[in-house]
C-alpha cells in the first residue's frame, strides 16, 4: 500500500491533521485525518513524510486499508457490457 501526505495543518508547530493519498492495487482515495492526540515531539522543521505517515496509518490506516479492499473487491468482480472492453493502440 502506497501512501503519500498532501497537506499538513498546523497550530503554531503542533500538527493537528494532515490531507493523504492512499493507493493499493491501482485502487485509491484522498481523506483528511485529524489527530486525536496531537503532539510536538520533534520541531516542526524536523518532521518528515514519513513520520506523518505513520501518525495517519496509526489513526486510520486499518479502516482506509479496509476500505480499499472493499472497493478493490467491487472493481474486480464487475462485469463490462460490450461497449465498454478496453482497447490498445498499436503505434
Amino acid at each position: 500500500m502506497n501512501w503519500k501526505i498532501l497537506e499538513v495543518h498546523a497550530d503554531g508547530e503542533l500538527i493537528t491533521h494532515v490531507r493523504y493519498y492512499a493507493e493499493k492495487n491501482g485502487v485509491d482515495t484522498e481523506g483528511y485525518c485529524y489527530l486525536t492526540e496531537p503532539k510536538l515531539v520533534i520541531p516542526y522543521a524536523d518532521v518528515t513524510e514519513e513520520m506523518v505517515i505513520e501518525w495517519v496509518k496509526k489513526e486510520v490506516g486499518e479502516q482506509v486499508e479496509a476500505r480499499l479492499d472493499s472497493q478493490l473487491g467491487v472493481k474486480s468482480s464487475q462485469k463490462l457490457a460490450p461497449w465498454q472492453k478496453t482497447f490498445t493502440i498499436e503505434v
